[in-house]
């Protein structure tokens, strides 16, 4: 909360010429100049929140329209909001469809194109505390009109597709507590008898059928508590759907596809295999369905393969009780992550998968048996969607120096050039992105290692870079090359830092037999796979290897405590939701099958396994500075395992701090919780390692300098384009601090703001050093700027504080008037070390 006038200028003494000086009476706001022609910025974290990132392109039956998501981040609030937005593929026009702050997801188009349906948790006026909560399925029209809401899930609408007719609209959603269970929870809640048994909450999953001409909905099957996604059949006599009968979270290998006739709401197991079937896609004449599942069904991390089965005559539906037939695998060997498959005619199915560090589409001809590539490999291609003719495909377009674009691909099954249609990030032209490249190198066994090497932009060649290891998680996920996939290493290159991020063993996109291979050897050859490759970085890329710094999340977090537990070559570490000890992890994750897969068996089975593969046993070797960042609803990696970390390496006498990141689960996703963490670990690494540090103190939130007793604090940067009317020269940069008393001090402590000839405050640029333009005051919600010849404040130890015993306090809002366009800022406040401060570049709309 910012302080109140009276409280920002308690001991503010000025010291004013008798007459007015022009510093007093602000001149006519002067035009403001056009800034000239800068070299390319660096990027901040805060410049690369600040990109529209394009999603879920969906194309229109007759091809002539694209409707895709922009992902925004509102600072503000504190979170991302998606607009739905809509482009034409002939003219290239461009326009936002949605605008409530609610946001929108999943869009998709009726079958005649009249529509484009969408989830959103906005809630209607007329009753918007009820559902604003909740997603909903809303319907805009194509023709002009007003979206509206179509359901009313009392806990919001799960999944949800388009009848064949365009009539009506499936989706699925919990069923509701029935009004009397309703009113006795919360008479419960009320007095707070308000208690709960684990997995006690497994209601099922239903089925529903929305009209769009009643609105109205009707119930169509009970469902199963483990009801997940669905797709009804061309010639709408069926839905399939999977389902693992359980609810679970944990039993995603128990999920089986499964029809629904709807005329009788018969219902029939599909399958009876091992492992999760996923991604189902109908023929176009619902004879047969296609999904994604295992190669070897009992191994997670296998290799995805395209299957297909046969469906029954919708006039004669099979009992119930009938035996699963064994599904066909049409691709076979396929080395790659594939996505959601497409179906849009005859015998051919479409895809696309990612392969190593790129992405791209396949065409698999049945009579083949082979998948085709369908987009040149150069290009980085991903989310696409065909046209119900197979002719257009709609799709997302990126590469290492450029973010998603919408793209159109016609005729869709050959290699052709994509056009691209979109244009959402022209400021990026502005900034040096850093150079990326793939690199190679053999592992101790002779296996080919691959991964992402990103440098500084402008770095000098030949010259010493200190490195960064970012370690993905998963294990079986993998880092693509991709500007919007890797955008953190861009924010890191931008500091200095050469960034390695390895695809070690483990990883998926690499094949089967790679996928697999950390299954029983977790922290055993795939950390092996990561050390040479920081050897490779320091052998051949120039890597400092006295400048070391290693961070990953998850799983990667699990890596980066393994290395610093087994060696010192790292000068610093920063663990976000890692695993420190596998057993705790088991007892308290929402997916314990993770160590048993992984590990091979249950820890009371083979406890020994666990401890020599957890952090935790050789907690007493790591001297490496550790950050631990954590989520508190983290229930995947549950914070216990960051806490147990902490608890150790202080106990140990070790350099160890730990953030808690309320509200968080596994990951950080709100806006301003991931620019602080990034603040948190730039300031934890530039203070460990050395020669990394700049020439200024980078400052996370509530983190100060000292000098003796008093402690400063930047509490915000602000960039206003005026204070009542008073407009810049250049551009007004405001920085707030905080002055406090940490010890007992004697002696006011003051600080000449400005005089006539300088002052003991300044933030200096590139160009030039700026002393203050004024203070900001507030009254009547009106934010000014205070002026005068001279200006002094100063705080008295024992009378500035919020009460007796509180610690003497001072804030206040200094002003500057920098160079148009200035982004980089060193901040000296008289004894205190510097600060460093950095601006983004305001975004450029779509």
């Amino acid at each position: 909360m910012r302080p109140r006038a009276s409280n920002l200028f308690a001991w503010l003494v000025l010291l004013a010429c008798a007459q007015p000086g022009p510093a007093q009476t602000p001149p006519a706001a002067p035009a403001r100049p056009q800034p000239a022609a800068a070299p390319a910025a660096k990027l901040t974290i805060e410049d690369i929140l600040r990109w529209k990132i394009a999603s879920s392109p969906v194309i229109s039956p007759d091809g002539h329209r694209i409707a895709f998501l922009i992902a925004e981040n509102d600072f503000d609030l504190s979170r991302t909001v998606r607009h739905l937005w809509l482009v034409d593929t002939e003219t290239r026009q461009l326009r936002r469809l949605t605008q409530s702050d609610d946001g929108a997801s999943e869009p998709r188009w009726s079958p005649d194109g009249r529509w484009l349906a969408f989830l959103s948790a906005r809630g209607p006026s007329a009753d918007a505390a009820r559902d604003a909560r909740y997603p909903q399925v809303w319907l805009l029209p194509l023709d002009p009109g007003e979206s509206f809401p179509l359901t009313r899930a009392p806990e919001g609408v799960r999944h949800f597709r388009w009848a064949p007719d365009g009539k009506s609209v499936y989706f699925s959603a919990r069923e509701p507590w029935a009004p009397a269970a309703t009113a006795l929870r919360e008479q419960a809640r009320r007095r707070k008898q308000d208690t709960s048994t684990q997995d006690s909450d497994r209601r099922r999953i239903e089925f529903w059928r929305a009209g769009l001409e009643n609105r109205r909905s009707e119930r169509v099957f009970a469902g199963d508590p483990g009801l997940g996604a669905f797709e009804p059949s061309p010639d709408g006599h069926w839905i399939a759907f999977l389902a693992n009968g359980t609810g679970d979270p944990d039993d995603g290998s128990k999920t089986e596809l499964w029809l629904l006739h709807l005329a009788t709401s018969n219902v029939r197991r599909m399958t009876r295999r091992e492992g999760e079937e996923r991604a189902l896609v109908w023929s176009p004449d619902s004879t047969r369905i296609a999904f994604l599942a295992r190669r070897v069904p009992e191994i997670r991390q296998s290799q995805e393969e395209v299957f297909v089965l046969s469906v029954p005559a919708a006039a004669a539906p099979a009992p119930a009780a009938a035996t699963p037939q064994e599904p066909q695998r049409l691709t076979r060997d396929f080395s790659g992550a594939i996505d959601r498959l497409h179906w849009p005619r005859g015998e051919a199915l479409y895809f696309a998968a990612a392969v190593r560090t790129g992405n791209r589409l396949f065409r698999l001809v049945f009579s083949e048996g082979l998948a085709k590539p369908a987009s040149p490999e150069t290009l980085f291609i991903s989310s696409p969607d065909w046209s119900p003719d197979g002719g257009s495909c709609a799709a997302l377009l990126q590469s290492a120096d450029a973010l998603p674009e919408i793209v159109l691909l016609r005729p869709a099954e050959l290699l052709v050039e994509p056009v691209k249609l979109t244009d959402l990030n022209p400021a990026l032209q502005n900034f040096a992105v850093a150079p990326q490249q793939v690199v190679r190198w053999r592992a101790r066994d002779g296996l080919e290692i691959e991964g992402l090497l990103t440098r500084p932009p402008g770095a000098v060649p030949g010259a010493r870079l200190p490195l960064l290891l970012r370690i993905h998680g998963g294990p079986f996920a993998h880092r693509a090359s991709a500007l919007a996939e890797s955008a953190e290493a861009q924010a890191w290159a931008a500091r200095g830092w050469m960034v390695l991020e390895p695809n070690f063993r483990g990883s998926s996109a690499y094949g089967h037999d790679f996928g697999a291979a950390s299954r029983g050897d977790i922290g055993g050859k795939d950390l092996e796979d990561i050390l040479t490759g920081v050897d490779f970085a320091v052998a051949q890329a120039g890597a400092d290897s006295q400048r070391l710094a290693v961070t990953g999340g998850s799983y990667g977090g699990y890596l980066t405590n393994l290395l610093i537990a087994r060696t010192r070559r790292f000068q610093a570490a920063a663990t976000l939701y890692g695993i420190f000890n596998l057993i705790s992890d088991f007892s308290n994750s929402d997916f314990p099958s993770w160590e048993r897969d992984y590990v091979g068996k249950f820890y009371w089975e083979d406890i020994s396994s666990y401890l020599d593969r957890s952090p935790a046993k050789d907690a007493a070797h790591i001297t490496t500075p550790v950050l631990l960042l954590h989520g508190e609803e983290d229930n995947n990696t549950f914070i216990s395992n960051s806490r147990e970390m902490y608890q150790a390496l202080k106990a140990l006498g070790r350099a160890v701090k730990f953030v808690r990141f309320p509200r968080e689960g596994h990951g950080f996703r709100e806006p301003n919780h991931r620019i602080e963490q990034f603040r948190l670990m730039a300031a934890w690494f530039e203070l460990h390692v050395p020669g990394v540090a700049p020439a200024a103190r980078t400052l996370a939130t509530g983190e100060g300098v000292r000098s003796g007793p008093w402690e400063l604090q930047v509490a915000a940067v602000r960039t206003p384009e005026s204070y009542a009317g008073v407009r810049p020269r250049g551009q007004f940069v405001e920085v707030e601090i905080l002055l406090r008393a940490l010890t007992p001090a004697e002696g006011r402590y003051s600080l000449l703001l400005f005089d006539n000839v300088g002052g003991e405050v300044q933030l200096q640029s590139p160009d030039k050093t700026l002393y203050p333009e004024g203070v900001v005051t507030e009254t009547l919600g009106q934010r000014l700027l205070a002026r005068a010849s001279s200006l002094v404040s100063a705080v008295v130890p024992g009378r500035d504080g919020s009460g007796a015993g509180q610690p003497s306090t001072l804030a206040l809002a200094i002003v500057f008037d920098a160079s148009p366009g200035a982004r980089d800022f060193v901040l000296r406040v008289k004894d205190f070390p510097p600060v460093r401060i950095e601006l983004p570049l305001a975004p450029a709309a779509p």
